[in-house]
């Protein structure tokens, strides 16, 4: 178990800015940042930090991770403008998410913004790989917002799930407010099972969904799916009436190319989805982005081509 900086045990404002974290290589697990406060109250950014170059090959790598107090609190946690890139693992039933937050009581609140997270991945025939990933045990208030996420591979996983997703929301309580973020997946999967997510979503979360570009050009294996927005169960009582304005691109239309999946129902095209979750995303359009760049080094990463993809200009709200 390795960790670049530790955070823990601290309260108060703490501000952890403009530090590089680079080229570490471990058999055991590996973190960029641990952040672990105390206490009832605090100010905690993470600002400016580059977290890149990390190996391991028999353990879990996050680039920042979280663990906020379980008792009540006010504190603040701030994850804003890092870059998090180049995190590979081989390890059998790897895991690899470039932010990662687990438990934390519901009075807390959580910005994860303007960060930029692309080449991760994991060649573990049972691995899984996250943008960014919440755990259950989170019940946090929690704004994602203007975050750049692409580049996630695991070309050998044969989980029977999503085995990459671009955002993971797994809070089984707490508010999550998703904005103007922009997710693309393209990755590609030797198992017959390989599916991916670009987002996805427990149906327990009090979802807010508006302004982002969700697309997942992925190569689904013969018994997989590409999916753009998958829920974890049919209910939608906890998915935000005025969610709107948003791209949901997972392929051509087809059985295995889906722009919305609950586990039991599965929607193809945009009309079906709308029809499904009215009066939620009625402005929602299933467009293929065209980026200036999807290499993940590029200043243009996955910024919007003005020429071309006019159907998403003044789309958002």
């Amino acid at each position: 178990y390795l960790t670049g900086m530790d955070i823990s045990g601290l309260t108060g404002t703490v501000i952890c800015s403009n530090n590089t974290f680079s080229n570490i290589t471990c058999n055991g697990d590996l973190e960029g940042i641990n952040l672990s406060p105390v206490g009832s109250s605090g100010v905690f950014t993470l600002t400016n930090n580059t977290i890149s170059g990390f190996t391991s090959g028999a353990g879990y790598i996050y680039g920042i991770s979280g663990n906020i107090p379980l008792v009540p609190n006010t504190v603040q946690i701030n994850i804003n403008k890092n870059t998090i890139r180049g995190l590979t693992s081989s390890y059998a039933t790897g895991e690899i998410a470039a932010i990662y937050l687990f438990s934390g009581h519901s009075s807390a609140t959580v910005s994860i913004t303007s960060n930029k997270i692309f080449d991760l991945s994991e060649t573990g025939a049972g691995s899984y790989v996250y943008g960014v990933f919440t755990e259950p045990t989170l019940a946090a208030t929690v704004t994602y917002s203007n975050n750049y996420i692409g580049d996630l591979r695991a070309p050998l996983s044969n989980a029977t799930n999503s085995s990459v997703r671009g955002m993971s929301l797994s809070m089984a309580a707490g508010v999550s407010n998703v904005y103007y973020n922009t997710i693309h997946l393209a990755a590609i999967g030797s198992a017959a099972t390989f599916t991916t997510a670009a987002l996805y979503a427990d149906a327990s979360i009090a979802l807010m969904l508006r302004n982002n570009i969700i697309s997942n050009t992925s190569t689904a294996g013969l018994s997989g799916k590409t999916v753009a927005y998958w829920r974890s169960g049919t209910s939608l009582v906890n998915y935000n009436a005025t969610s709107n304005n948003n791209v949901l691109y997972g392929g051509a239309p087809g059985i295995r190319n889906l722009v919305f999946y609950d586990g039991t129902n599965s929607d193809q095209t945009i009309a079906a989805y709308k029809t499904r979750v009215s009066p939620r995303d009625q402005q929602s359009i299933n467009v293929l982005p065209i980026f200036i760049s999807t290499n993940g080094p590029d200043a243009t990463f996955l910024h919007l081509s003005p020429i071309t993809g006019c159907e998403l200009a003044s789309a958002g709200n």
